[in-house]
């Protein structure tokens, strides 16, 4: 049950939630569907750092949330339940390790990214790519957490 008072009508409490701050609900989407929406890394790294933020935020909706076509994109469900362990794990290429490191540490020690990690980061990704992949991850850490603070959630499973 939510935390807060949530406006009644249809439909799911996690979409009416934002209609307690309609002003602010449009630029959120916004930038919801620019992040989905984004090539600027592939879709797999995308999910992999997607993943490993919701488990962080202990969002139960984005962690049951799949990308559409998992085939199509290279993911597997393993590829999901083993974010945890990104640097061990055999499944991840070294670039995929740096995307899901990226997600860990600005999540939880943001101060460990130095110069030192974004000398290693820029031998798999461009400038522009890491810059986008910020916005990214901190979009996920906002939305993510936000949801898990206030106990709202989707009642099934969202498929991307």
């Amino acid at each position: 049950m939510a935390r807060i008072s949530i406006p009644q009508g249809e439909g799911e409490d996690l979409y009416r939630l934002w209609s307690i701050n309609p002003e602010l609900a449009a630029p959120g989407a916004a930038l919801s569907a620019a992040v989905y929406s984004s090539t600027i890394v592939p879709i797999r790294t995308r999910e992999l750092m997607r993943i490993r933020i919701a488990e962080i935020n202990n969002c139960r909706t984005c962690r049951e949330t799949r990308v559409s076509d998992l085939d199509e994109h290279g993911i597997s469900e393993d590829d999901y339940l083993n974010s945890a362990n990104w640097a061990t794990w055999p499944g991840y290429s070294p670039a995929e390790r740096i995307a899901i490191e990226f997600a860990d540490k600005f999540a939880l020690d943001h101060l460990a990214l130095d110069d030192a990690w974004f000398a290693t980061a820029r031998q798999h990704f461009t400038d522009e790519q890491l810059h986008g992949m910020s916005l990214m991850i901190g979009a996920w850490i906002a939305f993510g957490r936000m949801q898990t603070v206030f106990d709202v959630h989707l009642s099934c499973a969202l498929r991307l």
